[in-house]
């Protein structure tokens, strides 16, 4: 089951998110982490939703990014920090975590997903509907983008994935 976390989910998402950083194999100190994860759920810029399993752990994260294109004025959602717990993959949390983001109210759901990743992680997106995005989507992205409160990692290489609402 997804839910949308809030600040009772504070030390979970915190717990996952310093997950997801060692599986990245990123090193980011305590505080930072904290402090983000704090503006993640307190910023209405972005929400996370998570994976809840019948058991009630929660499993899986998504951070969404709320922020729109100025000139075409498309509310555009974009998909960052997707995590599963090593316990839990290979049992469609990922899946279900895209899903719910495809389902909310954006003309847009975009993610950038780093070059070399594009045959694992690119053509898992692609299964669900993304497409690579043409060089003026691709701009459209990165300029909504610097309109948000954090600023993004350097991944290296990006590959932007959109997917359009009908």
């Amino acid at each position: 089951m997804i839910k949308k976390a809030d600040k009772k989910y504070l030390q979970n998402v915190i717990e996952l998110m310093k997950l997801f950083l060692v599986d990245r194999v990123v090193t980011v100190p305590d505080d930072v982490v904290e402090v983000t994860v704090e503006l993640l759920l307190r910023d209405e810029a972005y929400s996370v939703a998570l994976d809840v399993d019948k058991k009630h752990n929660i499993v899986g994260m998504i951070t969404l990014a709320n922020t729109f294109d100025e000139i075409g004025k498309q509310k555009i959602l974009f998909l960052e920090n997707l995590f599963v717990k090593v316990e839990a993959r290979n049992k469609k949390v990922a899946s279900r975590l895209i899903k719910y983001c495809q389902k909310q109210k954006a003309d847009l759901v975009g993610v950038a997903v780093v070059t070399s990743e594009m045959y694992t992680a690119g053509v898992f997106f692609q299964k669900l509907g993304f497409l690579e995005a043409d060089p003026a989507t691709e701009t459209l992205l990165i300029d909504a983008l610097k309109k948000l409160p954090t600023k993004r990692g350097d991944e290296g290489p990006l590959t932007y994935l959109t997917y359009r609402n009908h």
